[in-house]
């Protein structure tokens, strides 16, 4: 249906790039977490993201998702991270994007 993708969170590009690259190689936590949200499961509930969506009437210093991401580290909530490109056209919001992108 689309050649390409942005992925947002609270208001902030997560990742963005040609859709068969953020379908197959995601490098950002947010992506691959809601990714996973469409899994097929044989439970009664379907998948969900642990956690809340920041309040946007405040600010919050580091990454939007820190959160709720499961590799969250001292930067993640101390910096926000910046677009960088993983592969060309790639980019993702992510501290830990280049190691991300090589699995």
């Amino acid at each position: 249906m689309c050649d390409h993708v942005i992925v947002m969170y609270a208001g902030g590009v997560m990742e963005a790039g040609p859709a068969t690259q953020i379908l197959e190689r995601s490098a950002n936590p947010y992506t691959i977490e809601l990714l996973k949200c469409f899994e097929q499961t044989s439970g009664e509930f379907m998948p969900f993201i642990p956690g809340r969506v920041p309040d946007m009437r405040e600010l919050w210093q580091g990454c939007s998702f820190a959160a709720r991401c499961p590799l969250a580290a001292e930067i993640c909530r101390r910096e926000a991270p910046p677009l960088i490109e993983v592969e060309p056209g790639h980019v993702s919001a992510c501290h830990f994007a280049e190691s991300l992108s090589k699995k």
